[in-house]
């Protein structure tokens, strides 16, 4: 909760009490680093490593109240909290966590609120720990679990979900989440067997038929998934969600017999927001397959407009990420970096192959062929580097705005532990345990220059589309939340000049250590650029990577490469004026 010094203070009672205990003297390093005390944790760091981990951990005395019990003492916090507002609501769980410690219920609540305000890291320490001394309160490991998964923790929340499915056979909610944890984790044949196992169950629930529809086809069982699309919307047919998904399946998944339906649906006033933004989408996108090309742009933005309305959706604006590149590009100076020397690679060590750039460059499309090499592993997304950064910035008491300046700060030893870190928690996505694998999140672009200190010998390639094209692949798709500001076309244009120009300064202080590939060249010439690609990351070329989209591992990309939506975007040339304005770089 922040009360570093107090915590300090009850661990190092404890560690006189008990000195040879190795997980006091860790629990104390991790504090005393939180609290800025960068002296005394290298200190306690070096008496746990000297303890080992051979003492037996410490059980807690756990809490055997039934479900209704908790349930009770949950309602009587609510009463008592009334309607304050969040903020004085979780001053007074504090106040009472501080008194009574073992305090489930409103370790419970107090998660839930510091999530609301997006302090996951403390709302994950709050779960866990209530988990841990109430194993059977099932509301709070639901939690956990879900919270596990949004941090893209999926192998931990696969783990939960199996002690959920457990302790409640018959809910329906803990086996999708198990289906998406697989899904997410690469497996999808096990996704497909966890839903078929819920439909056994609950055939006329569309949220169920929606996510076996969509588990069937990241398993590129296409003609199956249009069928339990169209399932779906036979139990909704106001369904947005089903419509998006056929509309993303391509080709005539979404014909334009729906158009109509679609729009009378969008009349309707108490249409559920999601669903209203889904389906003003997937119209666009029929829209743009009949060939009504200003109807459709008029749709895209509509649909944008939902996505910016501040009253439904929390958005990350342009300006957060431009400030962010601006900030990096300061911090790694020609000088700063010159006066770095990474740390060598440990002997052995898996190697990453780092794809960056932005969404809908094709970055799925390279892992796919990376992918079909017979030493190289794909990953889903990973959110891994990510980690590192937060729990660097949060271990240390900073905020967000004080990264990559901390990082200079950093010992070699420090930037070689971060470089560790990384490799132990993208261990649980490689399940093949191949010598090389993908790492395919769009925004570590940010982090080149941290990779390049902690990760010597990872590969990173910077894979870009033209800039109109890019640019308007972003904005006819629906994006994850670190994509929002692709929902205004001005925003798009200077985000994605943000973007070129950190790319640029990177080839300038790091010069040859990122690989450029260009997806028009990848389409023009597919072998020429493979074989350079292979070549960059030091791996034999090999005939399988041309032929990617027969790979056992492809969900998605499952057909060669076309030329079809190289020049998409020109259809849509008289509605883009701004983000056209917006991508003249004064620097180009």
């Amino acid at each position: 909760m922040g009360h570093h010094q107090a915590a300090i203070a009850a661990l190092c009672d404890v560690a006189r009490m008990a000195p040879k205990q190795a997980a006091v003297w860790r629990k104390l390093a991790e504090q005393f680093n939180a609290a800025g005390e960068y002296a005394a944790s290298d200190a306690a760091a070096a008496t746990a490593d000297s303890l080992g981990d051979a003492e037996a951990p410490w059980q807690a005395v756990q809490d055997r109240r039934p479900q209704t019990q908790l349930a009770m003492a949950e309602k009587r916090l609510r009463e008592q909290l009334g309607a304050a507002p969040p903020p004085e609501q979780m001053d007074r769980l504090r106040d009472l966590l501080l008194e009574r410690p073992d305090a489930v219920a409103a370790m419970r609540l107090l998660a839930l609120l510091e999530w609301e305000q997006g302090n996951r890291r403390v709302a994950l320490a709050l779960l866990e720990r209530v988990v841990a001394r109430t194993p059977g309160y099932i509301a709070a490991r639901a939690d956990l679990a879900t919270l596990l998964f949004e941090r893209h923790e999926y192998a931990r929340a696969l783990a939960e979900t199996d002690t959920l499915i457990a302790q409640t056979p018959s809910g329906p909610q803990y086996r999708s989440l198990r289906a998406a944890c697989f899904r997410a984790l690469g497996d999808v044949q096990a996704a497909v067997a966890e839903m078929d196992i819920l439909r056994e169950k609950k055939t006329r629930n569309p949220k169920v038929q929606f996510a076996y529809a969509e588990a069937l086809h990241y398993a590129g069982r296409r003609d199956e998934s249009i069928q339990a699309y169209r399932t779906c919307l036979t139990l909704d047919p106001a369904m947005g969600e089903a419509y998006w998904g056929l509309a993303e399946l391509g080709g005539d998944a979404l014909a334009a017999t729906d158009i109509p339906a679609m729009r009378a649906h969008l009349m309707i006033t108490a249409l559920e927001p999601s669903s209203r933004r889904k389906m003003q989408y997937a119209l666009a996108h029929a829209l743009e397959r009949a060939g009504n090309y200003e109807g459709s742009f008029a749709a895209y933005q509509r649909g944008a407009a939902l996505f910016r309305d501040p009253t439904t959706i929390r958005r990350h604006d342009a300006a957060t990420g431009i400030a962010r590149a601006a900030r990096t590009k300061a911090v790694f100076s020609p000088e700063n970096v010159a006066s770095r020397t990474p740390h060598a690679a440990p002997a052995h060590a898996a190697t990453p192959i780092f794809l960056v750039g932005m969404p809908r460059a094709g970055l799925l499309l390279v892992e796919q062929i990376l992918a079909s090499h017979d030493q190289i592993e794909a990953t889903p997304g990973l959110t891994v580097m990510d980690d590192v950064v937060r729990d660097l910035v949060q271990g240390r008491g900073l905020t967000r705005d004080d990264f990559p300046a901390c990082v200079m700060d950093l010992s070699a030893p420090q930037l070689a532990a971060l470089g560790q870190a990384y490799m132990q928690r993208a261990a649980a996505y490689r399940l093949r345990g191949k010598p090389y694998f993908v790492d395919r999140w769009p925004w570590n672009w940010f982090q080149v220059g941290l990779i390049s200190l902690i990760l010597p010998h990872a590969k990173i390639i910077d894979v870009r589309r033209a800039p109109m094209a890019a640019c308007f692949a972003m904005f006819r798709q629906i994006l994850p939340g670190e994509a929002e500001f692709s929902y205004d076309l001005a925003d798009l244009g200077r985000y994605y000049t943000a973007y070129t120009g950190l790319m640029r300064h990177w080839d300038s202080v790091l010069p040859g250590r990122v690989h450029p590939l260009s997806y028009e060249n990848l389409v023009n010439d597919t072998e020429a650029e493979i074989r350079a690609l292979l070549a960059y990351c030091g791996l034999p070329f090999e005939t399988a990577c041309l032929r990617f989209w027969d790979s056992d591992g492809s969900d998605q990309v499952c057909q060669p490469v076309f030329r079809d939506s190289l020049e998409r975007w020109r259809h849509f040339e008289p509605w883009l004026a701004p983000l056209a304005e917006a991508l003249r770089d004064p620097t180009e």
